[in-house]
């Protein structure tokens, strides 16, 4: 009895290692995950910051050069004492409109990642393989005769037998 007990303790340890193994890659991924999304969410907003600064220095310049093209048109009008030319001009430039700048928020697509179990994964991948029509008909047909001779295999008796130790599982009818 003491053989058989090191032994189990000993096999369990070793599922436990490989847990906890598992869940540091696991977690190993997540974190890698988060960091390439905050880096690429970060470019973007670097990238929109240089895009408003070159728009802020290009409505600068146009600011600028339409106020000396103004001083000098008021200039111009003061010294012929045209003050109807020179209201107007005011109005005028009162009236500008400047580009301004606004945000837009736009959807974009972010690939989320999650944990799941291998069976989970097994599953999901059937599944996506019947999703295609021709291999669908395919699949329910060849479930049908399964199911006539009794030899059907459905997803759920799948997740409760990869939840079943494996002595379990291959007691268990396919």
């Amino acid at each position: 009895m003491k053989k058989a007990e090191s032994e189990i303790r000993s096999l369990f340890e070793r599922y436990n290692d490989t847990l906890v193994r598992q869940k540091k890659d696991v977690s190993d991924k997540l974190t890698k995950w988060s960091s390439e999304l905050v880096h690429l969410i970060e470019t973007h907003v670097n990238t929109q910051r240089k895009l408003l600064e070159q728009h802020f220095d290009m409505q600068k310049r146009f600011l600028d050069a339409e106020r000396k093209k103004l001083i000098q048109q008021v200039a111009a009008q003061e010294k012929k004492k045209d003050n109807e030319q020179i209201d107007r001009l005011l109005a005028e430039y009162k009236a500008l409109q400047l580009n301004l700048p606004k945000t837009e928020q736009y959807e974009n697509p972010i690939p989320y990642i999650r944990v799941i179990t291998e069976a989970q994964l097994a599953l999901r991948k059937t599944d996506e393989k019947n999703a295609h029509p021709i291999e669908e008909s395919q699949s329910q047909n060849r479930s049908t005769e399964d199911n006539v001779n009794g030899t059907g295999n459905t997803a759920s008796a799948s997740r409760r037998s990869s939840l079943r130790p494996p002595s379990a599982r291959a007691r268990s009818p396919k």
